[in-house]
């Protein structure tokens, strides 16, 4: 059976997130995560989203729509200060085999972003000891989907991060990064996408 993953791509139109000069999240990470479904594709990965363009829909159900796939890897880029800088990504509690995927996750975004590596980490809800804190990371993990990441590729309300995230070509190289990530979890070996063949007469 072929490997699948579920690309959740974070907020919806209408959602406020934004940097200073024009990005808005809902926009980089539908780009982002279409762009992630063309790679995975094109290395003999089944790949879906929890969405179309135009659509919210509740993070239960973005999250309930991994069952029976393979990974569930939710699409963020984060804000604070307007200062802070770096990747990180988040993995479930009840999923703790996913720390050093995350790790790696975090790295690889990092390093081609050019900014602080904030690794892997798991939120624990305030009020239930042992209980994820993200409604998609807890979604996903009710229906048994074995491996559930939620990454925040930079900080949008930083100007680097934003004015590096509002570059098509750049978020394209991210998909391509995290697609080698994920086949690499999977046990998907990379496909040559040309074959040249010489024909001696």
């Amino acid at each position: 059976m072929g490997k699948k993953v579920m690309i959740d791509p974070g907020h919806a139109p209408g959602n406020v997130n934004h940097g200073p000069t024009g990005y808005y999240e809902y926009q980089g990470m539908w780009k982002l995560s279409n762009y992630l479904k063309e790679e995975l594709t094109k290395r003999g990965v089944q790949a879906d989203l929890t969405r179309t363009e135009s659509q919210d829909p509740s993070l239960s159900e973005r999250g309930k729509k991994s069952k029976g796939y393979d990974i569930f890897i939710s699409e963020h880029s984060n804000a604070s200060n307007g200062k802070a800088r770096g990747a990180e990504v988040f993995y479930s509690l009840q999923r703790p085999g996913d720390k050093i995927h995350a790790q790696t996750l975090s790295k690889v975004i990092s390093t081609l972003m050019n900014n602080p590596d904030k690794g892997a980490k798991t939120r624990e809800h305030p009020n239930k000891p042992g209980v994820d804190y993200y409604g998609v990371i807890r979604a996903a993990a009710s229906v048994g989907c074995p491996h559930i990441f939620l990454v925040e590729n930079g900080f949008h309300d930083n100007p680097q991060d934003e004015a590096w995230l509002k570059q098509d070509s750049n978020l394209r190289k991210l998909a391509q990064v995290q697609a080698d990530v994920i086949c690499n979890i999977l046990g998907v070996k990379p496909q040559d996408e040309t074959l040249y063949r010489v024909q001696v007469g």
